[in-house]
């Protein structure tokens, strides 16, 4: 089977990076975020509304919960909480 023509381009890092993901999916283990009001004109919460909701049922402190809203990247810093986890 002939190699894509990605993988003449991109770093082995890269291209395990991209099988990763295609593992995941194959094993339903695969979660999209999308933006760009995707969402919203298909009934889902925009990015804001999910990020409350889901820090609303976290223990997360009102400071953290500012810091987020307050970012200058507040969907970078709000990842960055769910996978660093609360204290």
């Amino acid at each position: 089977m002939e190699k894509p023509l990605w993988t003449e381009v991109m770093s082995p890092e890269a291209q395990d990076t991209i099988n990763g993901v295609v593992q995941d999916i194959n094993k339903n283990k695969f979660t999209v975020f999308c933006g760009a009001g995707i969402s919203r004109n298909s009934g889902l919460p925009s990015v804001w509304e999910f990020e409350t909701e889901v820090m609303d049922k976290l223990p997360a402190r009102e400071q953290e919960k500012q810091a987020i809203i307050k970012s200058d990247r507040p969907f970078e810093r709000f990842m960055e909480f769910l996978i660093r986890g609360t204290p």
